[in-house]
């Protein structure tokens, strides 16, 4: 986990201490809500108060999310000590106790080691001096009252610390045996059901939880994993988790091991369910809907502590309709401007779409974040998907209609908010278009300059394929490559623009606008001949009373498309590029998985 140095974008920021960064650690391992957390030394680094704060946390988690939260300690103080339900004390690899904490002074007291809190001190003091190395079980410090040796060292050594161990498997079993002859509640005795089977069984219970909400369809259950039964509940077997390390030579530890392994853990179906662990029950909903709600915050936090990322493509987005506002600057309202107009058109989109390519370094540092992400199992492509596009696409679609309004407003286009909008829409399809293939490239190409080179040839494509100033019905590409222009973009919505610029409006060519209107530059008439010099003459003085009619331009330069259709183009591209999108995504995350 990578904490402050330098962001996509290339802004610095100061890096977290220890403490902030063993926090956010935790944070990270809980921001999936697992069913099963595992946590090795998390209060390591900390100060005792910000040490009990994460261990109440994890608290809440374990009973509000039902997760079963374990991690290690070294040296807990009195209240860590009591925010524990269970503990398990460890001593060279062998399980010394593992119960209910409340119940760890009795059960050694069990075996011969009294306690006196005047004497030892608080009890995980006890408890970690009492199978530390060294200690010595003199009948001054640790009185015995079953007639034990007073020699034996109550800690390190290997047979010493198996024999206890074999002695606690072996008690438990026969305590277990007994209830389950007497038929009592294993609850209410002083430690049945709290030591071993207990845990084991809650461990194997949320790993069913786990199973079940990561599970998106029906799950197949095979023999000797999970089962089905009646009622809509899976069992499991527990001999698989105990003798994967090797085999012992107790009998005790074998008979209490062989005990566990018959044991079957039931768990009853997700309510909603049936018997389908599918992710769509109403408890992975409420995960994904959570994990989601992280990712949103996450990129919301991505994308405005960055200035690179909003204000700076906004200062450019603002800057550039400036620019070129003033150079088109209130064209009036003759047939001479009709060309002019196509070229604003123009002039709008391309940029639009070339200045996506400045995302490229954000959208590929963020591919990584994603890989790491999803290795970890923090969450699901839909859910980063469906975060990135609920932050970036009202950012996107503000940046285009920035420029739009500043460049159409200051050139004179078409007045009425209604073409405004319309024209603003098409613009912005478009954008969202682009920008979702750089992220595209970004996913799929396996470096940035391999990325940013794909998106400049789909750029490249997208621009000179269109026909532009060309009549549509005449203009062909060679090598039988016409087609290309169907797949344009930029041709789409440079159409639909032009469409609702020009459609139904028609332009005075009376005060000499005549060759202008033709998109014909003066300049390139020949002057020698005389009848061009009167036919220029003619065109450019047509009278009062002419004419140039706008569904005469769009009918030579376009497809004629309504605007619905030409939006629904447009949407419909989209929607292939974010199916794309996803599908890399999925791909992405089975490999950094796999």
């Amino acid at each position: 986990m990578q904490v402050g140095g330098l962001l996509p974008g290339g802004t610095a920021v100061r890096g977290l201490s220890g403490g902030e960064r063993k926090r956010c650690s935790i944070a990270c391992a809980v921001v999936s809500l697992p069913h099963i957390l595992l946590l090795d030394g998390p209060l390591s680094g900390l100060d005792s108060f910000a040490a009990l704060s994460v261990v109440r946390y994890l608290k809440s988690i374990a009973e509000t999310q039902h997760a079963a939260v374990v991690f290690t300690l070294h040296q807990p103080r009195a209240a860590i000590w009591a925010q524990m339900n269970k503990v398990t004390l460890l001593a060279s690899g062998h399980m010394m106790y593992s119960g209910a904490t409340d119940d760890l002074v009795p059960w050694f007291e069990s075996l011969g080691f009294s306690y006196e809190p005047t004497v030892h001190g608080l009890v995980p003091d006890w408890a970690l001096d009492l199978v530390s190395q060294g200690f010595s079980n003199s009948p001054a410090a640790n009185p015995v009252s079953n007639g034990h040796s007073n020699g034996h060292s109550a800690g390190h050594s290997a047979s010493n610390g198996h024999g206890r161990a074999t002695a606690f498997v072996s008690q438990r079993r026969q305590h277990q045996l007994q209830l389950d002859r007497a038929g009592s509640d294993k609850d209410t005795a002083r430690f049945g059901g709290k030591c071993t089977i207990d845990p084991l069984a809650a461990a194997a219970e949320a790993f069913l939880w786990h199973l079940k909400d990561q599970q998106r369809g029906s799950l197949e259950c095979s023999p000797g994993k999970l089962s089905e039964t009646a009622g809509g509940a899976y069992t499991v077997g527990l001999g698989g988790l105990l003798h994967g390390g090797g085999s012992s030579s107790n009998s005790s530890t074998d008979a209490a091991s062989d005990s566990l392994s018959s044991l079957d853990v039931r768990m009853p179906a997700v309510q909603g369910g049936g018997s389908k662990c599918g992710w769509l029950s109403r408890a992975g909903v409420g995960a994904a809907f959570k994990r989601y709600r992280a990712l949103l915050w996450r990129e919301a936090v991505f994308m405005t502590r960055n200035p690179l990322n909003v204000a700076g493509r906004m200062m450019i987005f603002t800057y550039v309709g400036l620019i070129f506002g003033l150079v088109y600057y209130n064209m009036g309202g003759g047939a001479s401007t009709i060309p002019v107009r196509m070229s604003v058109v123009h002039v709008d989109i391309v940029f639009l779409v070339l200045v996506t390519s400045i995302s490229m370094p954000l959208f590929y540092e963020d591919t990584k974040y994603f890989v790491h992400d999803t290795k970890a199992g923090l969450y699901r492509p839909l859910e980063y998907l469906l975060a990135r596009m609920t932050v970036a696409i009202p950012f996107t679609i503000i940046m285009g209609a920035v420029l739009h309004f500043i460049l159409f407003g200051m050139a004179g286009m078409r007045h009425g908010a209604v073409y405004m909008l319309q024209s603003c829409a098409l613009a912005v399809l478009c954008l969202l278009i682009a920008m979702q293939v750089i992220q595209i490239c970004a996913m799929a190409a396996s470096s940035q300059d391999l990325a940013f080179a794909i998106v400049c040839a789909w750029i490249a494509v997208n621009i000179f394929v269109h026909p532009f100033h060309h009549l549509y019905s005449n203009y062909t590409l060679g090598w039988g490559l016409s087609w290309l222009r169907y797949l344009s973009a930029v041709s789409w919505a440079w159409q639909g623009v032009v469409t609702v610029e020009l459609k139904d409006r028609y332009f005075d060519c009376s005060h000499g606008s005549g060759v202008s209107a033709l998109g014909i530059f003066p300049e390139l008439l020949p002057t020698s001949s005389v009848l061009l010099r009167q036919i220029k003459q003619q065109i450019d003085n047509l009278g009062d009373g002419c004419i140039a009619s706008g569904n005469a331009v769009v009918s030579m330069y376009t497809q004629e498309l309504p605007y619905g259709a030409t939006f629904s183009m447009l949407l419909g591209y989209y929607s292939v590029t974010l199916v794309i999108t996803y599908l890399i995504a999925v791909r992405k995350a089975k490999k950094a998985a796999s």
